[in-house]
């Protein structure tokens, strides 16, 4: 029985330590992207617009039900056998690179992500009382004013905790990316190991950088919580 190495499980996570910038990169572009689009998803479908609101709510249904993994193999198969054809036809200077798997990856996670987003985000909208709206009416304000200074702060407290679970279920979907090819923390730490098949090894350093990620998004949350439930309370008096 072959004993654990601790010198190859610290050689790993150095190794890996070097690629939490790319990692956070994976995490907070498709944060903010799905975020943006997921609330003007959700405002769509709590004003019910016609059309629209039916038409992109069986689009994220159809989204929530594909795995993230399933997304990034399709997308990276797709860009693989098509990618430089599309690029020929268009006059395109740019051609499949590795650069440009980190940006697939990115762009496939936000996609999967705007679904969820824009369901917390719909219930957050919903979760304000339809007095507040009827106040901004009486007011004068029309309905994006209302949604700016009424709606919107009243969304926020509510939203935070579904924002938290959202950040680390990214954390874990970005370790995803390492199966098409996208050097993160996962990648990087297999492959300082796989010389000498210390793969408990790295796997191990792999698992504790996520988890200090994720630990790190838990504290940020907990006190943006705390001054969301401050600041409800100042609205609520």
């Amino acid at each position: 029985m072959r004993p654990f190495s601790s010198q190859q499980f610290v050689d790993s996570l150095v190794a890996a330590s070097h690629f939490i910038p790319q990692t956070l990169l994976l995490i907070a572009v498709p944060f903010v992207v799905s975020i943006a689009i997921g609330f003007v998803v959700a405002v769509i479908r709590v004003w019910r617009i016609p059309v629209l609101a039916p038409v992109l709510q069986v689009l994220t249904t159809i989204i929530r039900g594909i795995p993230v993994y399933l997304l990034l193999v399709i997308a990276n198969l797709l860009y693989d056998l098509y990618f430089d054809t599309i690029a020929e036809h268009f006059g395109w200077a740019a051609r499949k690179s590795g650069a440009g798997l980190l940006n697939l990856s990115i762009v496939i996670l936000s996609i999967a992500f705007i679904p969820a987003a824009a369901e917390f985000l719909r219930g957050a909208m919903l979760a304000v009382p339809a007095s507040q709206y009827e106040a901004g009416y009486a007011s004068g304000l029309t309905r994006l004013q209302i949604l700016r200074r009424i709606v919107i702060p009243q969304m926020i407290p509510e939203a935070i905790p579904s924002i938290s679970n959202m950040l680390i279920s990214l954390i874990k979907a970005s370790a995803l990316t390492s199966a098409i090819g996208v050097m993160d923390i996962l990648n990087e730490s297999i492959r300082s190991a796989s010389y000498n098949y210390n793969l408990l090894e790295a796997y191990l350093a792999a698992a504790l950088l996520y988890w200090g990620l994720a630990v790190g998004i838990e504290l940020l949350m907990k006190a943006a919580e705390l001054r969301a439930g401050r600041f409800k309370k100042a609205l609520a008096a």
